[in-house]
């Protein structure tokens, strides 16, 4: 799963219109992808992993470090109030409507990869969704676009 997902990142960033980021944008959906792993309060080391891989690739569409944007969002508080805050910053700075949907295509691809979403999970990304102004019937396509992505052929 984590190696077809990464091999069909920049197709999935592609067909939300996403070529390049800013630095601010790559930090964003860094942080808010943090925060879909953390959603269900445990440690999945293939989570983590798959985390920093996308971690990455994001960083690499803005041409930035990505260890320094990665340990910056490892580093940062989790707690409910962290959370809700940082939600606010990291949506706040993704403005183009491309960056806001690989954002949320990012975090889903999170909560899906170990097959299941968990609740905490699913109440994540409804927040998220909520927060980047998409519409459900843009979420149900985004959604398969992420399933398209990573299904195997």
């Amino acid at each position: 799963m984590k190696e077809l997902a990464l091999q069909k990142f920049s197709q999935l960033a592609s067909s939300l219109g996403v070529t390049k980021l800013t630095p601010d944008e790559a930090q964003a959906i860094v942080g808010l992808s943090r925060l879909a792993i953390d959603a269900d309060r445990s440690v999945d080391g293939d989570e983590l992993d798959l985390y920093d891989d996308l971690g990455d690739l994001i960083c690499e569409l803005a041409g930035t470090d990505a260890d320094e944007v990665v340990e910056a969002e490892d580093r940062k508080p989790r707690g409910d109030d962290d959370r809700t805050a940082r939600i606010a910053d990291g949506t706040g700075k993704l403005t183009a409507k491309p960056a806001r949907e690989l954002a949320y295509a990012v975090a889903y691809l999170l909560t899906v990869a170990d097959l299941a979403i968990q609740p905490e999970e699913d109440a994540y990304l409804a927040i998220l969704q909520d927060k980047l102004g998409i519409s459900e019937d843009r979420q149900s396509e985004i959604a398969e676009d992420v399933s398209e992505a990573i299904a195997e052929n």
